[in-house]
Formats: structure tokens, sequence, C-alpha cells
């Protein structure tokens, strides 16, 4: 999703193109607790409390990625797409064949970024997972400090755990995170 309209923002000119992504700008201002209440009304609406989706989803689009990829979008080559056009292909074809498979090191990039800030949310999972047995690893954590003891011995099992997912993906996917932020284009 972050692609498509990263893509569509960069690759297709219009009037009110650049108005529109100065508004989507202006929304990262907003702090994210101003957003709690309607969110979670939202979610509540839906019937998505406690469950992984309330988790999920407010973490898929992000107007951070968003701007990162039009960037990286900005230096594919817009000769490569006319040509596509010109061999019959339509739009989607263009997007899947030929401008993802070349922006993979982009892609992996946002991936990792998305990853790490849906791992290390606190706010947001606390608010809406209300059973013991959906907390993540950030509330686990925070659980273990009481006013008067921590629990130094599980509190470091847990910190250990929770680092081991986010080193396996950076470490699988170093040198495309690194080409990502680079924004090299194959």
């Amino acid at each position: 999703m972050n692609g498509i309209a990263a893509y569509g923002f960069e690759k297709y000119p219009s009037k009110a193109r650049d108005r529109v992504f100065g508004v989507l700008l202006l929304t990262m201002i907003i702090p994210q607790i101003a957003l709690v209440i309607p969110m979670f009304r939202m979610f509540a609406f839906f019937q998505l409390l406690n469950t992984h989706a309330a988790i999920i989803l407010p973490g898929i689009m992000s107007v951070f990625i968003i701007f990162f990829m039009r960037q990286n979008f900005k230096m594919f080559p817009t000769e490569i797409m006319e040509a596509a056009r010109v061999d019959g292909a339509g739009e989607f074809h263009i997007f899947l064949r030929i401008v993802t498979p070349s922006m993979q090191a982009t892609y992996a990039s946002a991936a990792i970024y998305l990853f790490i800030g849906q791992w290390n949310a606190y706010l947001w999972p606390l608010i809406t997972i209300l059973s013991d047995k959906g907390k993540t690893l950030p509330i686990a954590m925070a659980s273990m400090m009481n006013a008067y003891t921590i629990e130094y011995g599980a509190l470091m099992v847990i910190v250990c755990i929770s680092v081991l997912p986010v080193l396996v993906l950076f470490l699988t996917m170093q040198k495309q995170f690194v080409a990502g932020l680079l924004g090299s284009v194959k």
C-alpha cells in the first residue's frame, strides 16, 4: 500500500498532487496520543480490540514510509515506464513487473523500519490488548518492574528474546537495508 501510494505521488503528475502530499506530510506532526481515542473507538466499533489485527493494522500505513519510498521512486527512470507503455503494458503490470523488482532494497528498508516500529510499540498495544495472554514484549517488560522491586532475571530474559527477531531480520536483510537507505536502483 505504501509503495503504490508513493509510486502514484511521484510518477503521475496532477495539479493537486503536491498539495495532497503536503497535507499528508502535515499529518506527521500530529502526536500519536492525540489519535488514541478516535482509533480506540474505531477499533471497538469494528470489534477488533484484543486481537492481533488491533496491533498490526495501525502500523501498515505510514506517512514516513510513503515519503521515503517517493524519494526513492524519484530516481527510477521514467523512460523504462514509457517503453513498457509503448510495448502495451498496463499501469498495474508496470508497477508489479518492472518497478517493484528493481526497488527491492527500498522495500526491504521500509519493511525493517515498519517491523521495528511495530515490534517496539508500547502505548497502542497497552490500550488495545485487554488480556494478559496477548501482551506484547514491551508490555511484559514493563510489568516486570513493580514500584518497589524489579525482577532482573526475568527482565533480562525478555530483553534478550525481544532483540533476537530484530537482529535476525536486520542481519538477513542488511545489504538491502543499506542499499535502500542510500537510494540505489538497479
